[in-house]
């Protein structure tokens, strides 16, 4: 098995700090897609909750609105609170 060292020696310098980039920049459209994927989710569920409660149930809607999307909220903070060392 290939060890960190081996991986060291066998790449020239210019190769491994471009494949670095790479990898960094993988990880920040990631990060940026789940974070769009959580803010997507939370409408969804904002909308579906809405149509729901068009039976004027609107107390109802708003504590189920409440109740579905803070902790959806909760982890796209801590997410984006999250600090990634490359």
């Amino acid at each position: 098995m290939a060890t960190y060292d081996d991986w060291k020696t066998s790449y020239p310098e210019n190769d491994k700090d471009s494949r670095i980039d790479e990898m960094c920049g993988a990880i920040v459209d990631w990060r940026r897609s789940y974070i769009v994927t959580i803010e997507s989710m939370i409408r969804d569920i904002e909308g579906e909750l809405r149509v729901i409660a068009m039976d004027g149930e609107e107390d109802i809607m708003k504590d189920l609105i409440l109740v579905a999307t803070s902790r959806l909220r909760e982890l796209l903070d801590e997410f984006k609170d999250t600090k990634v060392d490359y």
